[in-house]
């Protein structure tokens, strides 16, 4: 199979979801992000998820109708008819904010990419598309799908042809990351944005009646990274700040994605071949 000019899925809308999106996408392949319901990403500038909340409006992309990602937009469509519309447009990545099964049976799929990140077990997908790639603990390769590819911080982009690879992806940790969880199920809402510099003590937002500070502990002028949509709806525990050092990025495709995407793209441009044991540091 060739890397180039093929059909894929790619299911999800998180970080990973889209920097494969992307670069498949400007490799010049029909490609569409499938998101049935309402994303939960908080770090919302390196993913397409906020175009899931657009309205899909007319083509003609603007920061209304859909997401940017290093130059390239995400559209959202609500329709079997308006997705190959916009795959035939090619103005944009159209994001399906349907059930699996209609984008499915709107075109004819030769790849597949389960992105979501699960922590439980897939359902088994080796007969939705030729190849079937899954990323993370949720899959098992040769079973639910033909290939997993690992995401943990020590080997991401890992081939596992058979079996399974880490069960959870391992996050950034440690100086590097600083998070807040929400203290109970509700309602979010927050006047902050993403790239704000924020100090310890800070208020940033509400869950309910419940205050979100910043903790004691994040350094003077961090940086968030991540933050839920105001509005949004969140669990008891679900991460609802993400905070970096000072001077880091928060937007763009991050060099983890990077890897991880260039492992999807060997993997589709060797037809899902085994490579028993693969690590993209053999290759790079």
């Amino acid at each position: 199979m060739d890397a180039y000019g093929i059909s894929v899925i790619v299911r999800g809308t998180g970080e990973y979801a889209s920097a494969i999106a992307r670069e498949l996408f400007l490799a010049g392949n029909a490609v569409v992000l499938q998101q049935s319901t309402p994303p939960a990403e908080i770090r919302r500038l390196r993913c397409f998820s906020d175009a899931w909340f657009c309205s899909p409006g007319p083509f003609a992309m603007t920061s209304l109708s859909g997401a940017q990602l290093e130059g390239v937009f995400a559209r959202r469509v609500d329709s079997p008819a308006t997705l190959t519309a916009c795959l035939g447009r090619r103005e944009a990545i159209p994001l399906a904010a349907m059930p699996l099964e209609h984008v499915i049976s709107a075109w004819p799929w030769a790849v597949l990419v389960d992105a979501r990140m699960l922590r439980a077990p897939a359902k088994p997908q080796r007969h939705l598309a030729g190849l079937t790639i899954g990323l993370g603990g949720g899959f098992l390769g040769g079973e639910t799908v033909d290939l997993v590819i690992g995401c943990d911080d020590q080997n991401p982009g890992a081939f596992v042809p058979t079996g399974r690879c880490l069960p959870f992806p391992q996050e950034e940790s440690g100086p590097l990351r600083t998070v807040c969880r929400a203290p109970h199920d509700g309602i979010f809402h927050t006047a902050a944005r993403i790239g704000d510099r924020v100090s310890p003590g800070e208020k940033v937002g509400w869950v309910g009646a419940s205050e979100i500070r910043i903790p004691d502990h994040a350094p003077q002028n961090s940086l968030i990274r991540g933050l839920p949509r105001d509005g949004a709806t969140v669990r008891d525990s679900d991460e609802i700040l993400d905070l970096a050092p000072p001077g880091s990025r928060v937007s763009g495709v991050s060099v983890k994605a990077r890897t991880i995407t260039r492992a999807v793209m060997l993997a589709i441009a060797s037809d899902g071949e085994p490579i028993h044991d693969f690590l993209l540091r053999h290759w790079r």
